[in-house]
């Protein structure tokens, strides 16, 4: 079996984890990764909504439903 390839967010995850379990908001958690990213490798605020809300299933969504 190949190694599957690792999400660049996969990095993040303790940090947005973190930020989630404190109150802070996907966009801003997403402004927050992003500044810590070089110019060529910032994360599309939709691929990451996506990832967050595939991977992080132990986090309340229902008040980030509007923030798309």
């Amino acid at each position: 079996m190949a190694n599957k390839k690792k999400s660049r967010m996969e990095y993040f995850r303790k940090d947005i984890e973190k930020y989630l379990n404190i109150g802070v908001n996907i966009r801003n958690i997403w402004k927050i990764i992003n500044a810590e990213l070089p110019q060529h490798s910032k994360i599309t605020y939709q691929g990451f909504y996506k990832y967050v809300k595939k991977n992080l299933n132990n986090y309340s969504w229902d008040n980030e439903e509007n923030n798309l």
